[in-house]
């Protein structure tokens, strides 16, 4: 050895080789000051102390080190040589481990294959988020060739009906499935929701669905679980269809929190079977009631309808009168021209289980009274009145809106949803009773006042009914 010999310099480490890739991913110093290891070749101590750097070029240039470096950049497993120990002056001592490594590339190459079924994955998952019906997908094979004639793709594309019916059934169905059941299982607990009806093909199906706190995602997540087709559907029977599922999907049924219920009077006897079978394994149900929307829904729709005012038959006939008829429409629109009004909005459906949002159907009728009292003056006669259309305004605008709007939420409510009850009677109360009799009271002492006791209701002037509605008694 040269006594002037070209040490290894660690600057080296800093360059790349001509294809762009950090020599430090392979490069070592090796035993000696004046010798380098390469990792991808596993080489032994190469010998630099003649041409110092260009020794190090000339193995880049050797074959097996290229075709190592390419198996680094195409993500493939292999396995390299690290030093434990770089003093030179301990050479013998020094130690060495054999490791298998998996480095991920930026850009994962795919088979040309493996290309064209991903694209009909994508395509097949796209049908289904949007709908799309098989036969409508049966020619887009045909259309990606004619779109995208330069790609090779698009000429193998093929997804007539049969094929995409395949591939969401039998490939994507399972498999998206397979990671709600991994997902279900790491959570402690979760929440059922089922909707039995009528489908397309007249067949009674249940859906369920889960809501539960995602470990993957980190968050509360709704998932659909599965549908299940049924024929003569009494409560025991989907009680055993639930249980099966959960055990045929090792899903544990000590982690089931509650069973999501929308209509107060609906599922009370699947709720009490299910919650007995939880009671056999050491669990039980928490049992919060329906869905407390349904029963605010249904407490307006109780205090509508024992006015007799039928509110809700006048909203739904003015619609009808003009939603069938565009020479009706015509005729409403030449009354607005002459009123120098403006129909910016068509009049909306009343929803007959959604009692609440009548305030919006109603509000909609108010900005167009006038053309409508024009209008039905010349065409109909109608009693209803305005005074009455703007008292249901006020209680849904002042009163129900706020509850409805704060629980349609997507994040969890059940922290507020004891006191929002509260305040929400406290309101309907206070509008009639005297605020010495209501006080600060709360839930079940809320319930226990006696609202029909005359010495405690405010008179006719003090009644909150809201400005307009007064206005239009003056």
């Amino acid at each position: 050895m040269p006594r002037l010999a070209t040490k290894f310099n660690i600057s080296w480490l800093e360059k790349v080789d001509s294809d762009g890739v950090p020599v430090k991913r392979w490069l070592k110093q090796g035993a000696q000051l004046s010798s380098f290891i390469c990792t991808l070749c596993k080489t032994g101590d190469l010998y630099c102390g003649n041409k110092g750097w260009q020794s190090i070029e000339r193995h880049m240039d050797n074959k097996k080190h290229r075709d190592n470096l390419k198996l680094l950049k195409e993500n493939t497993t292999f396995t390299i040589q690290t030093e434990v120990n770089h003093n030179p002056s301990k050479a013998d001592s020094s130690s060495s481990n054999i490791s298998k490594v998996t480095l991920a590339s930026r850009t994962k190459k795919f088979s040309f294959s493996d290309q064209v079924t991903r694209a009909e994955a994508l395509w097949a998952i796209n049908a289904s988020r949007h709908g799309y019906s098989y036969l409508s997908c049966n020619e887009s094979g045909d259309l990606f060739k004619k779109m995208f004639p330069d790609s090779n793709i698009a000429q193998t594309f093929n997804m007539e009906t049969k094929i995409l019916s395949y591939v969401i059934s039998h490939g994507l169905g399972p498999f998206f499935h397979r990671n709600l059941v991994e997902d279900i299982r790491q959570c402690e607990r979760f929440v059922l929701c089922s909707d039995e009806q009528k489908n397309c093909q007249n067949n009674k199906q249940l859906d369920i669905i889960f809501k539960y706190w995602s470990v993957k995602n980190q968050r509360v997540v709704t998932r659909y679980y599965k549908s299940i087709l049924l024929g003569h559907a009494p409560a025991h029977v989907i009680r055993d269809h639930i249980i099966n599922s959960f055990r045929t999907d090792g899903i544990d049924i000590k982690r089931l929190l509650m069973i999501g219920r929308d209509n107060p009077n609906v599922n009370k006897t699947i709720e009490k079977l299910i919650d007995e079978e939880m009671k056999k394994v050491g669990g039980e149900l928490l049992k919060l009631g329906s869905c407390h929307i349904h029963v605010v829904h249904n407490t307006f729709k109780s205090g509508t309808t024992t006015s007799h005012w039928y509110i809700e038959d006048f909203c739904i006939d003015v619609w009808s009168w003009f939603r069938h008829s565009l020479a009706r429409k015509e005729d409403f629109i030449k009354i607005s021209e002459e009123l120098n009004e403006t129909v910016e909005k068509n009049i909306l459906y009343f929803v007959c289980t959604r009692w609440v949002l009548l305030g919006k159907v109603v509000n909609r009728i108010l900005t167009q009274w006038e053309i409508l009292n024009e209008y039905f003056l010349s065409y109909l006669s109608s009693h209803v009145s305005r005074t009455r259309l703007l008292f249901i305004s006020y209680l849904c605008r002042v009163v129900f809106d706020k509850f409805l709007t704060l629980f349609q939420k997507t994040g969890s409510m059940i922290h507020a949803l004891y006191e929002e009850l509260s305040n929400l009677y406290r309101t309907v109360l206070l509008s009639f009773l005297t605020s010495e009799y209501i006080g600060n009271k709360q839930g079940n002492d809320l319930l226990l006042i006696d609202h029909k006791l005359s010495e405690k209701q405010m008179n006719d002037k003090q009644m909150e009914i809201g400005e307009e509605t007064r206005k239009s008694l003056a």
